[in-house]
């Protein structure tokens, strides 16, 4: 088949069932005829865009309304809701948040399309066969890590992420490419990790391959890219990380952390760009090694204290994040929190990361083609990342696929007489890997992707007209942190964002106070005005027609205050004043919102 007619054949297939599937889980952000965001953060990105969208301001980058009283730097760059915000207000005006969302909430099935194009770039870059390429594009679109990347509603940065992990990929293929011989490559390399930075500020890892291929070829005395491709992509990816950055407000007060996009993001570029500059200039010899060795070990020292904490978090040893499931090995989730639901989320290709790994390190270390050691240095990133948190699937996703396509037609290439026999077995791979994956495609998906969030939907209108009304602290748990945030003005004092000391410090404060009676409450924080008490699991109907589980019975496993909050009224202090109560069909009492009045 004619590549003219081949790669956009390929590109149209692997779209219509990558956005297919991405529609299959609409139930988590459609309802009553209302779009909402998909998962928490989402909640937090829609309120950073929606009020961009209405207000016409730059994106908040202090947030005064969460971990209150001192507010916090929002960890997230400011690229990313920008461009999402620009995107909506093409579309707009709108007259009404329901409109705005209406767009907003479908860009990552839009998006889909884009991601799509890059990964069947790749495979022409790669020269895979129609079968691998075919395997590659439908391996991807058919992973529920993938396309619940797209999912209406998921704007988290996460499908982002992955995007430019995928252009990252076909930028470095042309970098290292054998016939590469322009600046082109390098410029546009720069440019993809520079603009990383605006989606994500950990993104900067990206650039850990580029360096890592370019200095080991250096120290063998390999071939590199042309003086001029590195020097190209040195200036691009340092004048694009600048571009990136002067917007960012932590950047300007001279910030230096991973965890908001700031002078470290500079200076780690700076490095590379150096980097690139020495190693292109002078020739490897014993001298220049040690020499270019020690002045490693002396740029590295500014970074030795962020470093361990990025070391902390990549490890999935930092306090604030310690217990929280996508920040656990993919394999601690198999055992712990249930291996039906791990091989539905990750497929059979869970138990082939380790092999993977290695032989992506063994080709590292053995292939002399620049371009095959980028993809190889790309897969050790990426699975290393995967089996350490859940959370790094999208580093983890095109090695994970494309890795047995590359062993089978390297295989398929030293004996050809096996081409059938490889060409079968692959197929039974994959059929095998994703044959797990199937149920969730049928799967009952709760809004808000949340038992909780679903449950208790109907309260944060009340709380959105209290708010209006007379704004306060709302005290919940950290679970409806962006909730709240998204639904009013009010402010609270914990959320989901597990990154900085300060994360940890509020998380353990919100704790604390949870922990307290209602009277100790009232004693100890005069500010919270609001206090949201409810359950988080799923009620449904058992034969005998008796609602299960029995929320009393559950009650004692609760925090004291939300005990206290949802047994009887008559025992509570009289400044609880009750403001909204949530109840299952059956009558039981599911959730409690409550004003703090006081005389």
């Amino acid at each position: 088949m004619s590549p003219l007619i081949r790669y956009p054949l390929l590109w149209i297939v692997g779209s219509c069932v990558l956005v297919m599937a991405a529609l299959s889980s609409i139930a988590s952000s459609f309802a009553d005829g209302h779009y909402l965001p998909e998962n928490a953060d989402a909640f937090y990105h829609a309120r950073r865009i929606l009020d961009m969208v209405a207000t016409g301001q730059p994106v908040m980058q202090f947030d005064p309304k969460m971990h209150v009283p001192e507010g916090s730097w929002v960890t997230w760059p400011w690229g990313y809701d920008t461009a999402l915000a620009q995107i909506v207000r093409w579309l707009g005006p709108f007259h009404h948040v329901d409109a705005a969302n209406r767009v907003l909430m479908n860009i990552p099935p839009a998006a889909a399309l884009v991601a799509m194009a890059l990964v069947v770039n790749i495979a022409r870059q790669l020269r895979l066969s129609l079968l691998n390429g075919a395997l590659l594009v439908l391996g991807i679109a058919l992973l529920p890590m993938a396309f619940r990347l797209f999912a209406v509603g998921n704007i988290d940065h996460h499908f982002a992420e992955f995007i430019w992990t995928l252009a990252t990929v076909s930028a470095g293929l042309w970098f290292f490419g054998a016939e590469q011989r322009s600046p082109a490559a390098g410029i546009v390399l720069g440019m993809v990790l520079g603009s990383a930075l605006a989606v994500h500020n950990g993104l900067f890892i990206l650039q850990i391959p580029v360096c890592l291929v370019f200095g080991l070829r250096w120290f063998r005395g390999d071939s590199l890219p042309p003086p001029v491709a590195a020097r190209a992509f040195a200036v691009a990816l340092c004048l694009t990380t600048l571009a990136v950055c002067i917007p960012s407000e932590p950047w300007r007060r001279g910030f230096f952390e991973f965890y908001t996009l700031s002078w470290f993001h500079c200076y780690v570029s700076a490095l590379v760009a150096v980097f690139f500059v020495l190693l292109s200039t002078f020739a490897a010899s014993r001298r220049s090694r040690i020499v270019l060795v020690l002045l490693a070990l002396m740029a590295v020292v500014p970074l030795a204290a962020t470093l361990r904490v990025g070391g902390a978090f990549v490890s999935g040893n930092l306090d604030a994040i310690v217990g929280v499931p996508e920040a656990e090995s993919p394999y601690r989730l198999f055992f712990t929190r249930g291996a039906l639901n791990a091989m539905r989320q990750i497929s059979g290709f869970l138990w082939l990361l380790l092999p993977l790994l290695l032989l992506n390190a063994y080709w590292l270390w053995r292939r002399r083609d620049p371009a095959e050691q980028f993809l190889a240095a790309v897969g050790v990133l990426g699975l290393l990342l995967f089996q350490m948190q859940y959370r790094f699937d999208v580093f983890a996703l095109l090695p994970m696929v494309l890795t047995p396509l590359l062993a089978a037609q390297e295989l398929a290439a030293w004996r050809p007489r096996l081409d059938r026999r490889v060409t079968v077995a692959t197929i039974a791979v994959f059929a095998l890997a994703l044959a797990p994956t199937r149920a969730v495609w049928s799967a009952q998906w709760a809004l808000g992707n949340s038992i909780a969030y679903s449950s208790i939907r109907s309260l944060f209108p009340r709380l959105a007209e209290l708010c209006n009304d007379r704004p306060g602290i709302v005290l919940s748990d950290i679970d409806a942190g962006h909730w709240v945030r998204y639904h009013s003005e009010c402010s609270v004092i914990a959320n989901v964002f597990l990154l900085t000391p300060q994360h940890a410090a509020k998380v353990a404060e919100s704790n604390h106070l949870l922990e307290l009676s209602p009277a100790q409450l009232l004693a100890a924080r005069r500010d919270v005005r609001y206090v949201i008490a409810n359950h988080s699991v799923q009620v449904s109907v058992d034969a005998q027609q008796h609602e299960q589980p029995a929320l009393d019975a559950l009650r004692p496993t609760l925090d004291p205050l939300e005990q206290a909050l949802l047994g009887p009224e008559s025992a509570l202090p009289h400044e609880f004043a009750k403001r909204w109560e949530v109840r299952t069909p059956g009558g039981q009492v599911y959730a409690r919102l409550y004003e703090i009045v006081r005389n």
